[in-house]
């Protein structure tokens, strides 16, 4: 078995023993079988091989860790009520000792908008300081 790393694949054709694989760089490799672990972009994986009912709908959680004052709210790791975005928010202290919140659900239309903003802070702040 070989690991390749930074070697994006552009383009998978089946083959009777399996697959070749073809990356960015234009390198062929031949697999028996293939895992689409491509997280963010598994759907793009998925249609190159001909599955193309498998739907992706990008989220992005954001945490919210507090001084380790405050970890005295939770003695627990705490879960939400799953919803239909799943479990949504925890409630944890960190190995460290501080209080950490998170991750919210926010639907993005940009697979690559990995930021951060200050209104997922500030929507939370309330609940934080009663």
């Amino acid at each position: 078995m070989t690991l390749k790393l930074s070697s994006e694949v552009a383009h998978i054709q089946p083959i009777d023993t399996g697959f070749t694989l073809t990356t960015q760089n234009g390198e062929k490799i031949l697999a028996r079988y293939v895992v689409n672990a491509a997280g963010i972009h598994s759907d793009q994986v998925a249609g190159m091989v001909g599955i193309n009912d498998y739907h992706l709908t990008p989220r992005r959680g954001q945490y919210v860790i507090l001084d380790k004052e405050q970890n005295y709210l939770a003695k627990s790791v705490i879960f939400q009520v799953p919803t239909k975005l799943g479990k949504v928010i925890l409630v944890t202290t960190t190995y460290h000792g501080n209080l950490m919140i998170g991750p919210n659900a926010e639907e993005i239309e940009d697979k690559e908008d990995v930021s951060t903003d200050d209104k997922t802070l500030l929507l939370r702040r309330p609940l934080l300081l009663k």
